[in-house]
């Protein structure tokens, strides 16, 4: 062991004239992780027993295929991340961009959201009062998220070759930066901005946590496993990266 570190330090490699700057985390695994984001950040995740010196000399050997990624990312129009406010007259939903619709609410009709076909209809007392819309649409998005995650949960579990007997427990929660997590015990989170993007994609990472449940880490018989499980994972994950993190 190299003993305690800081858990993220910024590192680059020279490649002739180009520099690659990447972000580098030690953690417990066993092998290197690259992730090239659609905004040319990288990310490297090594093992806590390797040196800083072994972790570039695995950069350099990557060093075409990093940037070969990069300049795909750097050659694509930037994405906006999907539209969850009611200043922008859509939201996102499921992955389709519905018309936000808002009406007064009165004495008979009562504070409401409701779903049609390509619309979101909102039932506001006063509908200039965006913070009361938005208030309105996360209380609606998260009792969505919640029945519907459970039901993609369930069914994916159902279907899970290496589960045990217990569904896990699920909660849902607002995060800045994660889409899921699982916790040691068995408890899988999940980000309720997933309400927002398409169901390939919330399947996506709920295989992924349920994969957790089997392999603690990303180990090679971690990804051996999600690959097993869902086939198509690394074209869901780079279209999740694409996507972008809702506000």
């Amino acid at each position: 062991m190299n003993g305690k570190r800081n858990p993220t330090k910024q590192e680059e490699i020279q490649v002739g004239a180009q520099t690659i700057s990447y972000s580098l985390t030690f953690a417990s695994r066993k092998s290197v992780g690259i992730t090239i984001r659609p905004d040319l950040s990288v990310d490297v995740r090594a093992p806590r027993s390797m040196s800083r010196l072994e972790v570039a000399e695995i950069m350099h050997k990557r060093a075409n295929w990093i940037l070969g990624h990069l300049e795909k990312f750097a050659q694509r129009a930037p994405q906006s991340p999907p539209s969850t406010k009611s200043t922008s007259g859509a939201y996102a939903f499921l992955g389709r961009q519905l018309s936000l619709k808002l009406m007064p609410a009165t004495a008979r009709v009562k504070e409401q959201v409701v779903l049609e076909k390509d619309a979101i209809q909102v039932w506001v007392k006063e509908i200039n009062d965006q913070a009361r819309v938005d208030a309105l649409l996360e209380k609606w998005s998260r009792e969505q998220a919640e029945s519907i995650f459970l039901i993609r949960l369930t069914l994916l579990y159902s279907k899970f070759k290496y589960r045990t007997s217990n569904l896990p427990d699920l909660k849902i929660r607002r995060m800045k930066a994660r889409w899921g997590s699982c916790s040691t015990n068995g408890v899988i989170t999940l980000n309720v901005k997933l309400i927002h993007l398409d169901l390939t994609l919330i399947d996506y990472v709920i295989v992924h946590e349920i994969c957790h449940l089997i392999e603690h880490n990303h180990s090679k018989e971690y990804y051996a496993l999600l690959g097993r499980t869902m086939p198509d994972w690394r074209q869901r994950r780079q279209q999740l990266n694409e996507v972008g993190m809702p506000e």
